[in-house]
């Protein structure tokens, strides 16, 4: 697990796929409760103007599942959507919660990986 999280390094179709599947993690649950930590989230990792743009209309216009998490194909960036689930999940509700789990078994996230996000992102 990183300590720390850097979206600018990341290429740039890579970035734009973080944050249309980040719009997706918000309305996994409760997105009114989700929308303002996912935000600061990646604000936090570094995300640039372009890239919370993506984010927005992402929110209006969510992606279908199948792409979204199809175009997490890299492990970090499946890695990095799992942990924006996590922080969606703090506030989202149950739902958001199952879906975090769904995401972590659909990118098939190392145990370890998922259990030490799971500690420092759900706290």
């Amino acid at each position: 697990m990183p300590l720390s999280i850097n979206l600018a390094r990341l290429a740039t179709t890579e970035r734009t796929a973080i944050a249309r599947f980040a719009a997706v993690a918000v309305r996994a649950g409760k997105a009114d409760a989700a929308l303002t930590p996912v935000h600061a989230c990646l604000t936090g990792f570094a995300a640039d103007a372009e890239m919370l743009a993506a984010f927005e209309v992402a929110l209006h216009s969510p992606p279908p599942l199948d792409a979204a998490l199809g175009a997490l194909a890299d492990p970090e960036t499946a890695l990095i959507a799992f942990i924006l689930c996590l922080v969606a999940a703090r506030d989202g509700g149950a739902a958001a919660r199952v879906f975090a789990d769904y995401v972590a078994l659909h990118r098939q996230l190392p145990t370890s990986a998922v259990r030490a996000a799971e500690r420092r992102y759900m706290a």
